[in-house]
């Protein structure tokens, strides 16, 4: 499955970590901007 992936640094990258080693293909990831 080929997926775009969207969510906040702090919160998503537990899940993010998990698809990446899973046999699916991310295309894109998209978070919001550093904070000043």
């Amino acid at each position: 499955m080929k997926l775009i992936f969207l969510g906040t640094p702090q919160f998503s990258v537990p899940f993010l970590r998990t698809i990446n080693s899973s046999h699916h293909k991310i295309l894109a990831v998209i978070t919001n901007p550093d904070r000043k």
